[in-house]
């Protein structure tokens, strides 16, 4: 772990002359400006979520393990663990997605952030709120994935009605996801009750919802992508490196930026 502690101090900073750059430009801007260490923290964050990735791919593999219909085995462990990297970037892993949601809002706010200290700080100030989101997930995960299997049985079997049934559960799985990136967001930032950061995350999500299903799409697109070019080794090693960062960051820039203008710079013009 040594690896990660060379870089828990400043970065070089920015002129305080330098025009203020917005949207689009500074994104990229703070990609380029933030590579090493959004390289670092995606490092941490992937050895942290270990046990979590373990659970994910073993309960997929449990749930819809033989939907495929594949007798490779390699095709079908591909096709789990891709499943699996998915579900990581979109649903996060609990307490270690406080840690890292946390220097995330500080990098897309353009706030100081201690790579190691602060990530571990944040998971023990809101360990709760993270149990709590992942035994959800786990609940959620199940009970979709059951559902769906169940009412597309019932669908296949000449019961029409069980077609409404899949889409409802469809959409409440996608509602859920989409709830994700502001639930992490609202827990490291306010200090709130569990009810109301769902409520507030079910909120934020409806209101933006075309922009929600556009980040949705190019997670799901991009790894995708990785997982049809590269070799399952190649893979891991991808996601370890850089591409929960490359994925997640986006979504994060969005989100902290986004309840910073809504949410905590009304209230500080209303105090001030």
């Amino acid at each position: 772990m040594g690896l990660f502690f060379n870089y828990d101090k400043p970065g070089k900073g920015i002129d305080k002359n330098a025009p203020k750059k917005k949207g689009a430009a500074l994104f990229f801007e703070l990609v380029w400006r933030k590579l090493k260490i959004l390289t670092l923290s995606n490092m941490l964050y992937f050895l942290v979520s270990l046990p979590v990735i373990a659970v994910y791919f073993l309960l997929l593999d449990l749930l819809i393990g033989n939907v495929f219909e594949t007798t490779d085995v390699q095709i079908h462990m591909h096709i789990i663990l891709i499943l699996t990297f998915i579900l990581t970037i979109l649903w996060g892993s609990g307490p270690a997605s406080c840690g890292y949601t946390y220097l995330m809002r500080c990098f897309a706010r353009e706030e100081h952030a201690w790579i190691t200290s602060d990530f571990f700080e944040r998971i023990r100030k809101n360990f709760k709120y993270g149990i709590v989101i992942l035994l959800c997930d786990i609940a959620m995960l199940f009970l979709g994935i059951t559902s769906m299997r169940f009412y597309s049985a019932m669908y296949a079997s000449g019961k029409s009605y069980a077609l409404i049934l899949m889409a409802l559960v469809f959409i409440v799985m996608v509602m859920y996801t989409f709830m994700h990136y502001y639930m992490y967001e609202f827990a490291v930032t306010f200090e709130i009750g569990i009810i109301t950061m769902f409520k507030n995350s079910m909120i934020m999500a409806a209101a933006a919802l075309p922009m929600n299903v556009l980040m949705t799409v190019i997670v799901f697109a991009g790894t995708y992508l990785i997982a049809s070019l590269f070799t399952i080794p190649a893979v891991i090693i991808i996601m370890f490196v850089f591409w929960i960062s490359f994925l997640r960051f986006p979504i994060d820039f969005y989100v902290a930026r986004r309840i910073k203008r809504e949410l905590i710079d009304p209230n500080q013009k209303e105090s001030d």
